[in-house]
């Protein structure tokens, strides 16, 4: 299946990252990309302050920051008053890769979980994942955040929930008999 080729270069991304040759890496694949937008912050702080004058379209966020980390951002977003804030994709960069720090981040509502080092071609499928299939967001009482079900279950027998059908002549005698307690073959 051939990767569509979209012209990206118009995009506005926020990059909160910490590590000054993280902050190089991620600049120079998103230059490849030719981009021409990008917005570099070293803490969660930094990056509310410019989200609140700022319009980006995707933020690329570290896991592990000072000040304010990766996971508290991605919450600050998630609910911030700004309805236009809390609805941007989010991309997690980490090098963290331990289950529960995978679960954190989604549970906090971030779109995408990429390990670094980041490799280009990894980096924009992520992207294009984000226009292509753009998620639903849900909000519940402890959570906001992107839809995490990617894939719509395969089902292809009789849709029964909210169809109301008549029972076939051997159900509706088998269920009268039922009620009037007497035993059928």
């Amino acid at each position: 299946m051939a990767l569509p080729a979209y012209d990206i270069s118009a995009l506005s991304f926020l990059i909160l990252e910490d590590n000054l040759l993280s902050q190089r890496l991620v600049k120079s694949i998103l230059h490849s990309f030719r981009l021409r937008e990008m917005h570099m912050v070293e803490d969660g702080v930094s990056g509310m302050r410019l989200l609140e004058h700022t319009d980006v379209d995707i933020i690329l966020c570290d896991f592990d920051m000072n000040l304010m980390n990766g996971i508290e951002f991605i919450k600050s977003v998630r609910h911030s008053e700004n309805d236009k804030i809390k609805v941007i994709p989010i991309i997690m960069l980490t090098g963290y890769t331990e289950h529960h720090r995978v679960v954190n981040a989604l549970n906090s509502g971030v779109n995408e979980f990429l390990t670094k080092p980041v490799v280009p071609l990894t980096l924009y499928k992520r992207i294009v994942s984000i226009i292509d299939h753009p998620r639903t967001f849900i909000k519940s009482d402890n959570f906001m955040g992107p839809d995490r079900r990617r894939r719509k279950a395969a089902y292809s027998g009789e849709e029964r929930r909210g169809v109301a059908r008549e029972p076939e002549p051997q159900e509706a005698e088998e269920a009268e008999l039922a009620n009037s307690g007497m035993e059928t073959d």
